[in-house]
């Protein structure tokens, strides 16, 4: 830049309205061209010294006007300075006049290419909506950031500085609602936003190098979370009417039983709330039945036992491969919950419940896979009117709740069948310390519970890991680390498990006979 620019009040005397009152310019010259800002304000030429280029002594509102020339050339000599950093040139007085009057087809500002970014991620079908509002949130962010730390973007400046500033300026904001700072999750969205649209910029319009950003990293909260046991489970069960082991001594309505049951289908599934709730019959599929025979009684007859699964494409996904389609199998169990969806079946759990606790202890023989597939062949025979009034929700096989909603009933649901015993929590207090936090279970337990509770509970019974990854739509191995938080109880039995008492050298372990036989059975 050889030349320099010069910017300075002018009183265009040559141009009065008809009051008699001449408009006030900040003049901008480069390069022996000039254009004129208006600063929206007229004066009477009296008032104006033509030499100093500043109103007279004399002028009535000369503390105002000597305010305003130098807040706008602040102003616009910020635009200056941004347009030289990142094209290295000062702009022309034509480009100065767009930059300054908004014009967003010239202005080369850094939110004039975010919306660029933003339009090109909404024509990109793989984006939710969600993250577009992400984006729009992200913007509103980096603007209350530049402004609260007078800073001037500058593309040259992006890098670990700008990173470490904005991540601890939404830490620390205070918030409307009167709350401090923003949780590590909050603030990796922004910047796996930011990261997204530095590529963007990179890629498209060269502004940036990858190396300014790369070692950005996108913030993620890890707390501690609980999980709902299989005592826990069962106590649920029992509210519904369910339990083979707990008889039903509470009494739920049916919304209080909808929401429990949800919170159990979570726990067996694995499925996030949006899922299951999207959960409809045409996702139940059925592999060839198996022939087998069984002693009815005392003939051996052949039956055919159904063996039904679930596989449905999640809702939130940026991209739908195989690895990432949930593929649950239904056990009697499972079938014993979703049975509960048709309309008669609820009417039959006094009676079943009945069966599952006299003394002694016997099974209905119609709670089973092949009861509900015999439900499910029923269905489509039937017109769409028998089909809504044997599942009222058809196709789906739960009504529509949200998942706030959800999360505020079920803690009322499960304190009100006793799971609000104490559980430790741990929470980080600074870099290398924890400290625990005693709160009633039913107060943590969300939506994400069941999620958590399902992973993890097949992790304490050592399923491969691909074979989780795989049932619950997981595509990244690190993904299913978060959800891997054993009880200690668990850590302890395995390890113990694996580390048996130490014996006596030469003494005969009999443990390894039991393999031997197993050996000379195959043979």
């Amino acid at each position: 830049m050889d030349n320099n620019y010069s910017i300075y009040p002018v009183l265009r005397s040559d141009k009065p309205n008809k009051s008699g009152l001449s408009p006030l310019y900040l003049r901008y010259t480069y390069k022996r061209k000039w254009k004129n800002l208006s600063l929206k304000k007229t004066l009477e030429p009296k008032f104006w010294n033509v030499d100093e280029n500043e109103p007279r002594k004399n002028c009535p509102n000369r503390t105002e006007i000597l305010n305003l020339i130098r807040t706008q050339k602040t102003y616009i000599e910020s635009k200056i300075l941004a347009y030289s950093r990142e094209f290295g040139d000062y702009p022309s007085p034509d480009e100065l006049l767009d930059i300054v009057s908004n014009n967003r087809n010239t202005k080369k500002d850094w939110d004039y290419y975010f919306d660029l970014f933003v339009e090109s991620q909404r024509e990109n079908n793989n984006v939710e909506k969600s993250s577009i509002q992400v984006y729009g949130q992200c913007k509103e962010k980096v603007t209350s950031f530049l402004k609260d730390k007078k800073m001037v973007w500058s593309w040259n400046t992006i890098g670990l500085d700008f990173y470490n500033q904005f991540i601890y300026y939404l830490r620390t904001i205070k918030l409307r609602n009167g709350n401090i700072g923003h949780k590590d999750s909050a603030i990796g969205k922004h910047i796996k936003t930011l990261k997204t649209f530095f590529n963007f910029v990179s890629t498209r319009y060269g502004l940036l190098n990858p190396n300014q950003y790369r070692n950005f990293k996108t913030l993620r909260d890890e707390p501690d979370f609980v999980i709902l046991t299989d005592a826990d489970i069962e106590l649920m069960k029992s509210a519904v009417g369910i339990s083979y082991i707990l008889p039903n001594n509470i009494k739920l309505s049916t919304r209080e039983s909808l929401i429990v049951r949800i919170m159990i289908l979570l726990c067996k599934t694995g499925l996030n709330i949006g899922d299951l709730i999207d959960l409809k019959v045409t996702n139940i599929f059925k592999f060839e039945e198996l022939d087998k025979e069984e002693k009815i009684n005392n003939n051996m007859v052949v039956v055919k036992n159904a063996s039904l699964f679930i596989k449905k494409n999640r809702q939130k996904l940026k991209k739908v491969t195989k690895k990432t389609i949930p593929i649950i199998p239904i056990t009697d169990e499972l079938a014993n919950l979703i049975k509960l969806s048709f309309a008669t079946w609820e009417e039959s759990l006094t009676a079943a419940n009945k069966l599952y606790h006299s003394k002694p202890f016997r099974l209905p023989d119609d709670f089973s896979v092949n009861t509900l597939s015999k439900l499910l062949d029923k269905l489509k025979e039937l017109n769409d009117v028998e089909k809504k009034e044997q599942l009222e929700f058809y196709p789906h096989l739960l009504g529509n709740i949200s998942e706030p909603a959800f999360n505020k009933e079920i803690k009322l649901v499960l304190r009100k069948i006793g799971l609000d015993y104490d559980v430790a929590l741990y929470e980080n207090t600074s870099k290398n310390k924890v400290k625990e936090v005693l709160s009633a279970k039913c107060d943590v337990v969300t939506s994400r519970t069941g999620r958590r509770s399902y992973i993890t509970g097949q992790l304490a019974k050592n399923v491969s890991s691909s074979v989780i990854m795989r049932s619950v739509g997981i595509s990244k191995p690190d993904t299913l680390k978060r959800y891997d938080n054993l009880s200690d109880n668990t850590i302890v039995d395995l390890i113990k498990k694996a580390n048996k008492n130490p014996q006596k050298f030469g003494e005969y372990d009999p443990e390894p006979e039991i393999g031997k036989n197993e050996l000379e059975d195959d043979l």
